[in-house]
């Protein structure tokens, strides 16, 4: 088979979320029949319907951002994967207090005060309201400030000065980047950002400084700084960073070979034209042919595709796309559904 006998394959076989999914990102279907008919079914999934009832609306930085399935970053992030987009009536009814919060933070210019994170809950809706399609001034305003500061990062990038010498702290990230500039590093959020928001990758000056910045985030350079960055100071307290940009597979660091994490990053990263030419991406390309059945279908190993009770979406935790996992075919359809739009993104099918 090749990926459009594939794509069809999971349209006559797959459950409704990878169904409707297949249909519109993959083969990008206009029948309004067909498509309304996947669209019913995806809105009876059990699986969409657990979600949205994730997606509760509490305020604040800690209602944001953790390991719980009810947190923001989470349910948004499940649910996108899940089809579910900006226009639909089921997500824009749950999404509406968060897109008024940004809205005022952002009108008040009284960002929330949370240790050193002051700013970070206005990145991080951005970021999963424009993943979702949400392409409001005050998202754009957001990607645009992230933006500048990872356009900054990019000239201001030593290695060799990145951490504090002769420091108390190990890994100690020099203060020039995050004094001056809360929140001064390229975050994962903002990369995704980006990839989603198809106005600043339409626009040549945005695409071209977006561009930029993936290169360096390709780098060897980038790529062997500390995972999560290291350690900033705040008043008398030490703080780990997190959230930065490293990619699974990238380096001989076994640590970092998260198989979750990595299919996600790839889907992330394909939008890119630099990346399509890199050699991390080509390669991971073809680690995933390695799992190719006879059939034609992909099948990861069951690990690579988890469904926790809590963790990070965006470090993989919540994997899950059909709604039976109990059928022998639930595997391949979610590993084929994965490698045909990752290939999709690329520009490859």
């Amino acid at each position: 088979m090749d990926d459009k006998e594939l794509a069809w394959w999971l349209v006559e076989n797959a459950g409704p979320v990878i169904r409707y999914r297949t249909l519109r990102e993959v083969l990008e279907i206009e029948d309004l029949e067909l498509i309304s008919n996947a669209l019913d079914r995806l809105l009876s999934s059990k699986l969409v319907k657990k979600w949205l009832e994730q997606l509760v609306p509490r305020m604040g930085f800690h209602a944001f951002h953790s390991s719980q399935p009810t947190a923001f970053e989470n349910a948004m992030g499940k649910l996108v994967q899940l089809g579910l987009d900006a226009g639909l009536q089921q997500l824009d009814v749950r999404t509406i207090k968060f897109r008024n919060w940004l809205a005022e933070s952002l009108r008040s210019e009284m960002y929330e005060s949370v240790g050193p994170w002051n700013g970070f809950s206005e990145l991080l809706l951005a970021s999963f309201l424009t993943y979702a399609g949400y392409d409001t001034t005050p998202v754009r305003d957001v990607m645009l400030e992230r933006l500048e500061v990872a356009n900054k990062f990019t000239k201001i990038f030593e290695p060799e000065e990145f951490y504090v010498k002769d420091s108390s702290k190990e890994w100690l990230v020099h203060p020039r980047f995050y004094l001056e500039t809360p929140n001064g590093l390229p975050l994962v959020h903002d990369i995704r950002g980006f990839a989603s928001s198809k106005w600043l990758m339409q626009d040549p000056t945005y695409n071209s400084q977006v561009e930029n910045i993936i290169s360096v985030i390709l780098s060897s350079e980038y790529q062997n700084l500390r995972p999560n960055y290291g350690y900033l100071k705040h008043r008398n307290n030490y703080y780990s960073i997190g959230w930065s940009v490293h990619l699974p597979f990238f380096t001989p660091d076994e640590s970092l070979w998260n198989h979750p994490k990595h299919l996600l990053a790839l889907e992330m990263m394909a939008s890119f034209k630099t990346t399509r030419k890199n050699q991390w991406f080509k390669g991971s390309l073809l680690m995933l042919e390695d799992y190719r059945t006879e059939e034609g279908h992909y099948r990861f190993p069951s690990k690579w595709l988890p469904e926790k009770p809590s963790g990070y979406w965006d470090g993989g935790s919540y994997m899950a796309l059909e709604d039976n996992r109990k059928k022998k075919t639930a595997l391949d359809f979610e590993s084929t559904f994965r490698v045909i739009l990752i290939k999709k993104r690329a520009g490859l099918m």
